[in-house]
C-alpha cells in the first residue's frame, strides 16, 4: 500500500512538473492531474475499506457459526452422560475463546489505520484461519 501512494504521489509530481513547463494551457493541465491524484486517493481508500467491511463480515459469520454450536452443545448437554458433558464443555469452552479472539480482532480492525491495513488483515486471516482448521480437527473428527 505503501508503495502505491509513493508510486502515485511520484506520478502526480511529475505530471505536474510536466504541464507547468507546458504552455499557456499548462493551469488547466495541473488541475486535471490534481484531480487524477485526487480520484486515484479515493480509489485507494474505497478498496481499503471494501477489503475491512469484507474481513469484518468473515469474522461476523465465523461467529455466527460458534454461536450456533454452543447453542448445539449446550442442548447436547441436557441428555448427555457425565463423561460426556465434560467433553461438551470443553468445547463450549474452547468455542468462547475462539469467538472472545474474534472479538479482539474485530476491534483490531476498527482500530486499523491505512498504513498497516496488509498486516492486519493478514494476521487476522492468520487466526481465522487457525480457528477454522482447529474448529474441523475437533468437530470434523
Amino acid at each position: 500500500m505503501k508503495t502505491l501512494n509513493l508510486w502515485v504521489l511520484v506520478f502526480a509530481l511529475f505530471s505536474m512538473a510536466s504541464f507547468t513547463s507546458c504552455n499557456n494551457s499548462s493551469d488547466s493541465k495541473v488541475d486535471e492531474a490534481a484531480e487524477d491524484v485526487e480520484q486515484a486517493t479515493e480509489d485507494m481508500a474505497d478498496a481499503f475499506r471494501t477489503g475491512r467491511e469484507e474481513l469484518r463480515a468473515d469474522i461476523e459469520e465465523l461467529q455466527r457459526d460458534i454461536d450456533r454450536k454452543i447453542e448445539d452443545l449446550q442442548a447436547q448437554l441436557n441428555t448427555a452422560s457425565d463423561e460426556a458433558a465434560e467433553k461438551i464443555n470443553q468445547q463450549i469452552n474452547q468455542l468462547e475463546a475462539w469467538n472472545n479472539d474474534l472479538s479482539q480482532e474485530l476491534n483490531r480492525l476498527g482500530e486499523t489505520a491505512e498504513n498497516n491495513w496488509q498486516e492486519v488483515k493478514s494476521d487476522i486471516q492468520d487466526s481465522m484461519n487457525d480457528i477454522e482448521q482447529k474448529w474441523n480437527e475437533t468437530f470434523e473428527s
